[in-house]
């Protein structure tokens, strides 16, 4: 599994791991939550084989009006019947009840190949708790709940670390309608902010794999 790639997000966005080089051909699954950017960011290829879903048929439209070709489709996640090499939960269990978290959680386990991965992006205790999300995490709660005895951590880093200095240079971006001023502001978001730490990092994304 590639390390997660420091190209592919946009500043002020959440994490969105790029999908690694291997997995692309292959069948890859990936629980909106939202635009179904993850997979729309890939040119579009008709030997990808990539499921995009979400409970919300708003959400839906919107991610197959911005699609060059992948389809997304409203359909609840245990009706789907096949296993995937790739499964993608960007900022999505934190909107899951209490009550739910524990069968989704296993649900979406349940569907990664022997030797598939999945990934988890979450928002980190760093920032207060939204109004819509049920919970934030730190790396304790998350280990806490996703008790998956057949899968083992590739990879878990902070990410985008907490900066009022970056919050102002987002703002200008976004205020002038500059290719150039955003890829300023995206080198500098690399160089500077990308990667965090404990006490910073606004997001925490762990890569975990089936090995049994």
């Amino acid at each position: 599994m590639a390390s997660m790639a420091k190209k592919g997000l946009l500043p002020g966005a959440s994490p969105r791991p790029q999908i690694p080089d291997t997995v692309v051909g292959r069948l890859v699954f990936d629980y909106l939550r939202s635009d179904g950017y993850l997979i729309n960011s890939i040119p579009f290829d008709k030997t990808n084989n990539f499921i995009g879903i979400d409970l919300s048929n708003k959400a839906i439209q919107f991610a197959n009006a911005f699609s060059d070709g992948y389809q997304f489709k409203c359909i609840n996640l245990f009706e789907l019947k096949q296993e995937f090499e790739l499964i993608t939960l960007i900022e999505v269990i934190e909107h899951i009840p209490d009550n739910l978290l524990t069968t989704f959680i296993k649900e979406s386990f349940s569907k990664v190949k022997k030797g598939g991965h999945l990934i988890i992006s979450v928002p980190t205790t760093v920032e207060r708790t939204q109004r819509k999300h049920h919970r934030h995490y730190d790396e304790s709660l998350l280990e806490q709940q996703i008790d998956q005895p057949n899968f083992t951590i590739v990879e878990q880093k902070r990410l985008y670390k907490k900066s009022k200095l970056l919050e102002r240079i987002i703002k200008f971006s976004q205020s002038r309608n500059s290719k150039t001023i955003k890829r300023w502001v995206w080198a500098w978001h690399k160089q500077n902010t990308f990667f965090s730490d404990k006490e910073n990092g606004k997001h925490l994304v762990t890569i975990y794999q089936r090995i049994k």
